[in-house]
């Protein structure tokens, strides 16, 4: 695959993602809460994906 795309030199690519969906709360509640499950994601071990189900724990 690295030729296909003209690399020169193999990496490894990891991914987190933190989500949150937007329930009666300020836009910036809603970013907060998906920043936090995103630094959660990160910090339980990276290629993870965090989802903010309960507003009140990322108060």
């Amino acid at each position: 695959m690295t030729k296909e795309w003209g690399f020169d030199k193999q990496f490894n690519l990891t991914c987190s993602f933190g989500v949150a969906e937007l329930a009666d709360e300020s836009c910036d509640d809603l970013i907060k809460r998906a920043d936090l499950a995103l630094l959660k994601a990160k910090k339980m071990g990276r290629n993870r994906i965090e989802i903010s189900w309960d507003r009140q724990q990322y108060k």
